[in-house]
């Protein structure tokens, strides 16, 4: 998972402002969850990844996704939320800087909704957009 990560924060584009030293503090973490995502039925090749924080009571949180291939984050994030209704899960919550509208794009497609903004919350100043999407009817 530590070369995944590797990879995926040497990807031009990629927004990373997590040291290293962050991923690994999240992901040996008792209340992280990790999805990992491939195309081939064995699982052979890592394509991409989530990671989750739970909360409380069926709640969690994306704190980061990447993929390989530029494109399938849909079909990425599609699988990791049917994975987290398997969970239990019932609502997640996401954040991402206002700059990347791609991937308000994609969140929106998905269903997710805003429902906060934190003012200069990143290095640059610029503002996170908070989102979050209802898991159950």
């Amino acid at each position: 998972m530590f070369m995944a990560i590797d990879q995926a924060r040497a990807k031009p584009g990629q927004d990373f402002s997590w040291p290293f030293e962050s991923f690994q503090s999240e992901l040996t973490s008792d209340q992280s969850r990790i999805f990992e995502w491939s195309l081939d039925a064995e699982g052979d090749e890592l394509e991409g990844f989530v990671i989750t924080r739970l909360g409380f009571d069926g709640e969690c949180e994306i704190m980061h996704m990447a993929c390989k291939r530029h494109g399938r984050g849909y079909d990425m994030l599609r699988d990791w939320i049917r994975w987290a209704k398997l969970q239990g899960l019932r609502k997640v919550f996401l954040e991402f800087h206002e700059n990347n509208t791609s991937a308000q794009r994609l969140y929106e497609k998905m269903g997710f909704e805003k429902i906060s903004e934190r003012p200069r919350y990143y290095r640059d100043g610029g503002k996170a957009i908070l989102m979050s999407l209802n898991l159950t009817p």
